[in-house]
């Protein structure tokens, strides 16, 4: 028997085999996203208990798995829960991210919605069977639970009570607690149920939250890497996803819903149906139970205190101080304390009002040193006339020609007056001549405009594309010599 193979732990429903049984999870109305697919169901258990004599359901209830026979075929998730999850878990926090919180998916979850232990004997799905009293029943190689299914039906009347037992329990660990894609069954598990009073030894909460917080995980990181995939299958017992969204999320009272402290939890839960409407407002609603309580009536489970002694959960009421409260000394503080923060309220909105004072005036500065004030058009009409005045100075002259070198020469041959010196006096010396025109009093030279800077210094021409040719540079022009005539 050492040939068996069943579905590996590590196999979290990457497979894309066709031939995949349970349901198709979407988004709300977005055809575009992923389509999340499960196999969790109780199809086989609820029609094995429509058929199930008094001695069998005796032999059952011994087991951990008692709460099997209570279930029917309307143990169903709704249908965007597991999408709308998926998306919400943080596989590194073990948590679902709602309104900016981590709310924690823990073991403790497990133990109130299935009543299975999280302390105990650990359970491998890896390892091999090499004997086992089940095992030796079926001769395929791979025994699925409809293969199991099909052989209670077919030999209900001759298959004794312990043995009718074991396989009625294998089809409900694969079929709702550790469902995979191919519904085949973990080969270890045939040597588990072999004994039925050891049952409880094992720590089957862990199992069973382990298996699906694996498949979560690889959701998860299937949309981060943002797959052109359509769908994903979901392996584990989904339907904890909706306990789980009973207590944390708020919920109407739905209809079929059961009130009372009923344990395991999923016994006054499953007929609950949640639809998409509810969901959604629920999640828009932005109010989340955060922490998980448990009730004193399921503390009055083993599996409950065991959890409660590892986790140091709260207790519904039972840790809430009994002693009278003084109210008025607790109004006072709460008015002292409303005071205290309403002037703080106050002292933040002055500094805020100073702050917005200080950015105005920054944007205004801004604002001037970007766009500055246009002349009017009467200022250019002055600058227009003020550009003439320099560019012709006195006698027609242009003002680069009443300033150029010519004008220093003396013109001897010419009687011209400056100032009060008479240039063509054949006496006077060259020393007298000096003296006086070192006293003449030139008038203010012309202001700098376009005129002159390019008439002295021509403009540099860049080699553009166009005139990359081996005949252009990029010098200045050369004018041409100015010539001086002496009159």
């Amino acid at each position: 028997m050492s040939d068996d193979s069943g579905p590996s732990k590590h196999n979290n429903g990457s497979d894309d085999s066709e031939g995949s049984e349970g349901g198709d999870v979407g988004e709300f109305s977005d055809s575009t996203e992923i389509m999340f697919r499960h196999s969790c169901r109780t199809k086989y258990l609820s029609l094995l208990n429509k058929n199930l004599s008094e001695e069998q359901k005796l032999c059952i209830q011994r087991t951990p798995f008692w709460w099997f026979t209570l279930l029917n075929d309307s143990v169903k998730i709704s249908r965007n829960v597991l999408g709308v999850l998926c998306k919400l878990w943080v596989e590194r926090r073990g948590g679902f991210l709602l309104n900016s919180i981590i709310v924690p998916f823990k073991l403790l979850d497990v133990c109130l919605g299935l009543g299975l232990r999280i302390v105990g004997d650990v359970v491998d799905l890896d390892d091999v069977v090499i004997e086992s009293v089940c095992r030796n029943i079926f001769r395929e190689k791979k025994v699925t639970v409809g293969v199991i299914y099909n052989y209670l039906l077919n030999h209900s009347e001759c298959v004794a009570v312990d043995d009718f037992c074991r396989l009625y329990i294998l089809i409900g660990i694969s079929e709702f607690l550790l469902p995979n894609r191919n519904a085949t069954v973990f080969p270890i598990l045939f040597k588990i149920v072999d004994d039925l009073k050891s049952l409880c030894q094992y720590n089957w909460g862990r199992v069973v939250y382990e298996y699906l917080v694996g498949s979560l995980c690889n959701a998860s990181l299937l949309l981060k890497m943002e797959s052109h995939r359509k769908h994903f299958h979901v392996v584990g017992c989904v339907y904890l996803l909706q306990l789980w969204c009973f207590d944390h999320f708020v919920f109407v009272r739905r209809k079929g819903a059961r009130i009372g402290n009923e344990f395991p939890r999923l016994l006054r839960r499953m007929n609950i149906k949640v639809a998409d409407g509810a969901l959604k407002s629920s999640l828009e609603k932005n109010v989340i139970v955060a922490d998980l309580c448990v009730s004193k009536e399921e503390l009055l489970h083993a599996e409950v205190r065991e959890a409660y002694e590892l986790f140091g959960h709260d207790v519904s009421r039972s840790k809430r101080p009994t002693g009278g409260v003084d109210l008025g000394r607790r109004k006072v503080e709460v008015e002292v304390l409303i005071e205290k923060q309403e002037r703080e309220i106050g002292e933040l909105r002055q500094c805020l009002s100073l702050l917005e004072g200080v950015v105005h005036d920054r944007k205004t500065e801004r604002t001037k040193d970007c766009n500055p004030v246009t002349p009017s058009t009467n200022v250019e009409k002055d600058r227009g006339k003020t550009f003439e005045d320099q560019f012709y100075s006195q006698g027609g002259l242009q003002s680069h020609e009443a300033w150029s070198p010519l004008h220093s020469t003396v013109k001897r041959s010419v009687g011209v007056k400056v100032g009060e010196v008479n240039m063509d006096t054949p006496h006077g010396s060259n020393e007298e001549l000096s003296k006086n025109v070192s006293h003449v009093q030139e008038p203010n030279p012309p202001h700098s405009n376009m005129y002159d800077r390019m008439k002295h210094h021509g403009r540099v021409r860049i080699k553009s594309r166009a005139l990359r040719t081996p005949y252009t540079g990029n010098a200045p022009k050369k004018h041409g010599s100015q010539k001086f005539l002496l009159l």
